[in-house]
C-alpha cells in the first residue's frame, strides 16, 4: 500500500473508508481498517492523490490520479466508478493527463466538482463528462470551500513563493490574494485549513526541512477580502498552541513529523 495521499469516508457507514496511495492505487476497508481491498487491480499502475465519494450514492467514486508530492506516479486525469470500484472509466476529456492533487464536490450539487491539478483548476458541472479550465495553467495542490458558503473557494498555487487564491463564484474565476500576507519567507509548500468557527480561518504552513512555520489569517467577510494576522503563541516541531483573535480559539494540537 505504501505512502498515503488521500482519504475519504462512506457517507453513512463509519466502517467503510477509502485511501489513495501515490503509487499503489485506491484501497477500501469495510471493517474499520482491519483489512483492505485494492479497487484498482484492473487498472494500470496508478497513483491516487484525491478521492470523492458521492454523498447520496456511494457507488459513485471519483479518483484524482498522480502523485502530487513526490512524482512517484504520473497523472492521467480523473477516473470514475458507478459500481463501487468494480469498473472504472477515465474521464479526463478536455482535461488531459494531469496530476489531480485535490478535488471538491459541491455540497448541494454532486455533479459540480472542482479539481486542483498541476495544470490549473478545472471544473465540471456534469459529473466529469467535460472539464473546463478556470484558472491559469499553474500547479495547484490544495483547494477548500469556505464553511457554509461553497460559492467561496480557496486555492493554493505551488511555486516559490507559494500563492494564495480566492474565488467568489464557485471556482469560475480566481483572484490572487496578497493583502495581509507576508512578502518574504513564504516558501513553496503552502496548504489550507478552514474552520467553521465564528470567523472562518485559513491556515498555511511553510515546510523547510524540519522547520514548520505557521501563519493564521481570518477572512473577515468584507466586500474586499481582508486578512488579519492572528497571534501565534508557541510553535515547535510537535506542538502548536494558538489563539485566533478576537473570539475564536483553537486549542493545542499535536502533530507528528
Amino acid at each position: 500500500m505504501g505512502r498515503i495521499n488521500a482519504i475519504a469516508f462512506h457517507p453513512t457507514d463509519v466502517n467503510t473508508i477509502y485511501i489513495g496511495a501515490p503509487s499503489g492505487g485506491i484501497w477500501k476497508t469495510t471493517d474499520g481498517g482491519a483489512s483492505w481491498v485494492n479497487l484498482a487491480n484492473n487498472l494500470p499502475k496508478l497513483g491516487v492523490s484525491s478521492i470523492l465519494v458521492h454523498p447520496a450514492d456511494p457507488n459513485i467514486i471519483y479518483i484524482g490520479t498522480g502523485d502530487r508530492d513526490a512524482s512517484d506516479a504520473p497523472g492521467i486525469g480523473v477516473f470514475k466508478t458507478v459500481d463501487g470500484g468494480t469498473t472504472w472509466v477515465q474521464i479526463n476529456n478536455t482535461m488531459g493527463n494531469k496530476v489531480v492533487g485535490d478535488m471538491l464536490m459541491h455540497p448541494s450539487d454532486p455533479n459540480t466538482i472542482l479539481a486542483a491539478t498541476n495544470g490549473g483548476i478545472y471544473k465540471t458541472t456534469n459529473g466529469g463528462a467535460t472539464w473546463t479550465l478556470k484558472s491559469g495553467a499553474y500547479n495547484f495542490k490544495d483547494i477548500q470551500f469556505k464553511p457554509g458558503d461553497p460559492s467561496v473557494v480557496y486555492g493554493v498555487r505551488i511555486t516559490t513563493p507559494s500563492r494564495f487564491y480566492r474565488s467568489t463564484n464557485t471556482g469560475d474565476t480566481w483572484t490572487q490574494i496578497t493583502s495581509g500576507l507576508p512578502t518574504t519567507d513564504i516558501g513553496s509548500r503552502m496548504v489550507i485549513g478552514t474552520s467553521p468557527l465564528i470567523l472562518p480561518v485559513c491556515i498555511w504552513f511553510r515546510l523547510n526541512r524540519l522547520m514548520v512555520h505557521l501563519r493564521i489569517y481570518c477572512d473577515q467577510q468584507m466586500p474586499v477580502l481582508h486578512f488579519q494576522r492572528c497571534r501565534v503563541r508557541r510553535i515547535s516541531l510537535i506542538t502548536v498552541a494558538m489563539e485566533v483573535e478576537p473570539q475564536a480559539r483553537l486549542h493545542t494540537t499535536s502533530a507528528s513529523m
